[in-house]
């Protein structure tokens, strides 16, 4: 989905000179679109987890990581469309991703 972002980008530029859209409209729909699959993905994945790892088998434990997990997962979502945007190919931005989120880490 954030691969897709470098193709668009010339798409989205040209939209943005002609005054169609905005930067903001652009995005938020694009995050939007992308929240349903997000939400279900990640929903799986934590069942999967959850069900293995030993985690306390209680209704809250499960919500609680639950949330956690989709807040980790929409941050490296929002990582994906900034280092998209800013290498503007999708070759670059896969070479960029890794660097990206070391730097925060040092």
């Amino acid at each position: 989905q954030s691969q897709n972002l470098p193709m668009d980008l010339p798409i989205i530029m040209r939209e943005y000179r002609n005054g169609m859209y905005g930067v903001i409209p652009v995005m938020a729909s694009k995050i939007l679109i992308e929240m349903p699959y997000l939400f279900l993905l990640t929903l799986l994945q934590w069942l999967i987890f959850w069900g293995l790892g030993g985690l306390r088998k209680t209704v809250a434990g499960f919500f609680t990581g639950y949330i956690t997990v989709i807040g980790v997962s929409y941050v490296s979502t929002t990582m994906g469309y900034f280092v998209a945007c800013v290498a503007g190919n999708a070759v670059i931005a896969a070479a960029l991703t890794p660097y990206s989120a070391l730097i925060p880490l040092l």
